[in-house]
């Protein structure tokens, strides 16, 4: 901060504090959401091997000693890989995990009960986030049955959450999140901003995809030189002048479409085809199969690359152009999604390859077109130029299985194809071509 005295801004104040700071309590489990539901169902879609699940060595053991290596259908099989010096359960020639029964049950949960399964089987859709002085819960909306809101409100099960995830309430008070890169604001200035952006997605007499427009506003707002230099008594002023301006202007934009640049469309394409790769750890899929599916992506005509086993082949073209508002109940998926996200800060830090606040923020809203590509995918492939509620769950079970979670995206050249997506008007352009 160049300042000094009265003008100390929130990187210096911080450091002054992580000075003094003296060993804190342990971290609570944060609020849980009564509107986001989930139970288990028995679907066995998280064994199918889509998931690579990491063991430890301990876990290992465990299974070991309980008998798998002699038991019936199992003895002389693989039980486990090795990856890169991480230990993952292995998968049957169908990919399906190795101890999935004829049942399609899990094999350890059927002899030794619940307890007895790895920590990522039992803790799966979960994923518990330090944020502060919490642990804030995200979900996996690959799980059909987070997709689809099936089960009891999580906020009726917090004893049973805090007991699955205990592990992580022992981690201790975590430094916030920069706002921007080298720029840190505290942990309750955070949650204020994302209490605006929560606003916005409530906001009346707007489409979500005005409410989503109007968030990438906010965020271009913010994102500004001055931000350097505002103090812990200007950001509550700044955040609510920067909110009814953006309100205001929201109120007003017309949304126009407008034909997105040949460069956007590839980098777009793309970026789906990262979305929606299936990388099964006993089931690569080969050198050949990937570049020509990328090079179907990047020429982006006639027919969608089967990516997956259940994208139906329909052509580029029917995804483009205007397919008119959204229905109310898509939009309440979509919103549930956003909520579940904002809430848990599962867009940055350890939720997202460390990003900071404002630039997760740009990326989670770029899962927005992404998502309502693939709806229209399916949407097509059942001959209709309309979505509905089933199409946009499972896009989410798409589009979430990877964001923040494929290695992929991490890369410096992905990273930098997704700064260039969230440039703010390329990123509205987007929304805006998707969204209506």
């Amino acid at each position: 901060m160049r300042g000094s005295n009265a003008r100390t801004g929130y990187h210096t104040a911080m450091s002054t504090r992580s000075r003094r700071r003296v060993a804190p309590p342990p971290a609570r489990l944060a609020d849980l959401p009564a509107w986001q539901c989930y139970d288990c169902h028995g679907c066995a879609r998280c064994c199918s091997g889509d998931l690579a699940i990491m063991i430890t060595p301990a876990e290992a053991d465990a299974i070991v000693a309980q008998g798998w290596l002699d038991a019936p259908g199992l003895a002389g099989q693989r039980l486990f890989l090795e990856r890169g010096g991480q230990l993952y359960l292995a998968h049957r020639d169908d990919g399906a995990c190795v101890f999935l029964d004829a049942d399609g049950r899990c094999g350890i949960h059927g002899r030794f009960g619940f307890a007895a399964k790895p920590l990522a089987c039992r803790a799966y859709p979960f994923m518990p986030l330090p944020v502060g002085d919490t642990v804030r819960l995200d979900l996996r909306f690959d799980c059909p049955s987070v997709a689809v809101n099936q089960g009891r409100p999580l906020a009726a099960q917090r004893a049973e959450i805090a007991a699955l995830v205990g592990s992580a309430l022992t981690v201790t008070r975590l430094d916030p999140v920069p706002v921007r890169a080298e720029l840190t604001w505290p942990q309750e200035a955070l949650d204020q901003v994302t209490a605006i952006v929560e606003s916005l997605l409530s906001q009346d007499g707007l489409c979500l995809t005005g409410r989503i427009a109007a968030a990438v506003n906010l965020v271009a707002g913010l994102d500004t030189p001055r931000l350097s230099e505002i103090t812990a008594d200007e950001v509550q002023p700044l955040l609510a002048t920067t909110l009814v301006a953006v309100s205001r202007m929201a109120q007003q934009d017309p949304l126009h479409r407008r034909r997105l640049p040949s460069g956007v469309r590839t980098m777009f394409r793309q970026l789906l085809g990262l979305y929606g790769r299936v990388d099964r750890l006993a089931q690569p899929v080969s050198p050949w199969t990937r570049s020509r599916q990328a090079a179907a992506l990047a020429w982006g005509r006639g027919r969608v690359p089967a990516l997956r086993g259940d994208w139906p082949r329909v052509r580029f073209a029917a995804l483009e152009g205007a397919w008119g508002p959204l229905d109310a109940e898509v939009e309440a998926v979509f919103t549930r999604f956003y909520r579940l996200k904002l809430g848990a800060q599962a867009f940055c830090g350890v939720g997202f390859f460390g990003y900071p606040y404002l630039a997760g923020l740009q990326a989670l809203w770029l899962t927005y077109p992404a998502l309502l590509w693939c709806a229209r995918l399916f949407a097509a492939g059942d001959g209709r130029h309309e979505l509905r509620a089933s199409d946009a769950e499972r896009a989410l079970q798409v589009i979430d299985h990877r964001h923040g979670r494929s290695p992929q995206m991490a890369l410096p050249g992905e990273q930098r194809r997704l700064a260039a997506l969230c440039e703010r008007e390329t990123l509205r352009a987007l929304i805006v071509a998707y969204g209506t």
